[in-house]
C-alpha cells in the first residue's frame, strides 16, 4: 500500500507536526519542526494526540487516553496454542512468533506520566499462573496509548468550521478492526461522494 502510494506521487514527511492554520486562501498551512507545508486538504489521525489538534482548530473533543499494557515472554513451551482470554482479571494470552504476548489492563493517566511497570509486571505474573508449565524466558513489555471517548464511538466527520478537514480518531480498543471501514469514509468524505453509510453518529458536535 505505500509503494503504491509514493507512486501515484505521494511522499511520506517523518516531523512533528506543530500547528494547524486554516489560510485565508484555500490551503491550509501546517507548522512543522522544520518547515511549514501547504496543503488543499487535511486528515486529523493522529490517535491520542488528536484532540489537542482539534483543540487548535476551536474544536473541543473530549477525548482520554486509555493506556494499555503488554508483556512478551520470550518463549513458547506450555504456553497458549490460540488467542485465549483470561475471564476473572480480562487480559489476552496470545502465541507470537517471538513467544507468548499477555497483553491488557486500562489505565487513565495522560500522554505524559510515565509508564506503570508494575502493571506489566502483574500481567507477566498472571501468565504464568494461567500456564504454569510456561517456560521461564526473556521478557519485555510495552505500554501505548488508547484514544477513547466517552461513547466508545470514534469520531469520523468533517472539521465543524473547515471542510477542508476530517476527522477520524478515537476508535479506542478497536483501532485495528476500525481501519478499513474508516479509511473507506475518509475517503469517501475527501472525495465529495455521499459516505456509504450513515455516519451521523460519529459526528464531533456530538459531545
Amino acid at each position: 500500500m505505500s509503494e503504491r502510494f509514493l507512486s501515484d506521487g505521494g511522499d511520506f514527511i517523518h516531523e512533528s507536526l506543530q500547528n494547524i492554520k486554516p489560510g485565508e486562501q484555500e490551503n491550509i498551512t501546517l507548522k512543522l519542526e522544520n518547515r511549514e507545508i501547504q496543503s488543499e486538504q487535511v486528515l486529523v489521525a493522529a490517535g491520542a494526540w488528536s484532540h489537542q489538534l482539534a483543540s487548535q482548530l476551536g474544536v473541543k473533543i473530549p477525548l482520554e487516553t486509555e493506556r494499555g499494557y503488554h508483556v512478551t515472554l520470550n518463549s513458547k513451551e506450555g504456553g497458549p496454542r490460540n488467542i485465549v482470554m483470561e475471564a476473572v482479571h480480562k487480559f489476552m494470552a496470545t502465541p507470537m512468533e517471538m513467544g507468548v504476548r499477555f497483553a491488557g489492563t486500562a489505565e487513565f493517566a495522560g500522554l505524559k506520566t510515565p509508564a506503570n511497570q508494575t502493571r506489566a509486571e502483574i500481567l507477566l505474573k498472571l501468565g504464568k499462573k494461567m500456564y504454569p508449565q510456561l517456560e521461564d524466558g526473556e521478557s519485555s513489555d510495552w505500554m501505548g496509548h488508547r484514544p477513547s471517548l466517552p461513547d466508545s464511538r470514534p469520531v469520523i466527520d468533517f472539521c465543524p468550521n473547515n471542510k477542508k478537514i476530517i476527522f477520524a480518531f478515537g476508535h479506542g480498543h478497536r483501532g485495528l478492526i476500525g481501519a478499513p471501514m474508516t479509511a473507506q469514509l475518509v475517503a469517501e468524505l475527501a472525495s465529495g461522494k455521499k459516505p456509504s453509510i450513515d455516519i451521523s453518529a460519529f459526528n464531533s458536535t456530538r459531545f
